[in-house]
């Protein structure tokens, strides 16, 4: 990965079963389906969403989630793709990078709806982002 990470534009991704996008305003709904669940959020750094209206408001979580995904990309501090399927490119999770140019260090991160276990998609999507990455 190179230490200075500049794009000018939002790059989209695409495997076999999935497109790995930016996250929008649209996606508000999806991503509360996702942390709304405690399975999917019990090792994430943010609270279970509980309440819809909330998630969606423009001070609730799903907002601040999709704010900090796209300031951490302004700002060239990272990178996190929304993970939607094909057929109907509703996001499903998500999954990206952090770094630290100074210690030449990268983190992934990941989280993906539990109805979507254990079928190969977060290996195809890492898969793709350490090829685009590296």
């Amino acid at each position: 990965m190179s230490n200075n990470f500049s794009l000018s534009s939002f790059p989209q991704l695409e495997t076999e079963r999935l497109l790995l996008r930016e996250t929008t305003l649209q996606d508000a709904e999806a991503i509360f389906a996702v942390f709304s669940d405690p399975s999917v959020t019990q090792f994430h750094n943010l609270d279970t969403f509980t309440s819809l209206e909330e998630a969606m408001s423009t001070t609730g979580y799903a907002y601040a989630v999709i704010e900090r995904r796209a300031k951490r990309f302004e700002r060239g501090e990272g990178i996190r793709w929304g993970i939607a399927c094909k057929q109907d490119n509703v996001l499903i999770g998500s999954c990206g990078f952090t770094w630290n140019p100074q210690e030449q260090s990268a983190e992934i991160g990941y989280e993906l709806a539990n109805t979507f276990w254990r079928q190969g998609i977060m290996t195809e999507a890492v898969h793709t982002i350490l090829e685009f990455g590296f």
